[in-house]
């Protein structure tokens, strides 16, 4: 039924998934706070860190809502370059002993719900 933020990117995506796909409908919300941050010698190179990564599985509406469970307490950070990372960041990142891992918002929001609704409280 629209949204505020229709002309900001996050809007353009939420229009084109919903006309895109056939009888989408939402399932689970998750938000978190991010900062991001672009090469300043070349602007392929994205970094963010997300914080307070939080979910739920009902009142899917946009806006936040005290009862969201955590995700996760820990910082998530995405690289994203273009082709291979600078030397600089790779030495950095080496040093601080980060390392390459996996990780969805969304898989571990859904074993969170899965195990806690089989399993009593389960939680990360």
């Amino acid at each position: 039924d629209g949204c505020s933020f229709e002309d900001e990117q996050i809007g353009k995506e939420i229009r084109h998934a919903l006309e895109y796909y056939d009888r989408l409908s939402p399932k689970i919300y998750i938000r978190t706070s991010r900062d991001a941050y672009l090469g300043k010698e070349d602007d392929r190179l994205r970094i963010t860190f997300d914080t307070d990564i939080r979910y739920r599985m009902e009142k899917l509406s946009l806006k936040d809502d005290p009862k969201d469970k955590p995700v996760t307490d820990q910082i998530v950070m995405e690289l994203k370059v273009h082709e291979a990372m600078p030397l600089w960041l790779t030495e950095i990142l080496s040093r601080g002993k980060i390392y390459k891992t996996g990780f969805s918002k969304y898989g571990e929001a859904y074993m969170q719900q899965l195990f806690s609704s089989r399993k009593g409280n389960y939680h990360v």
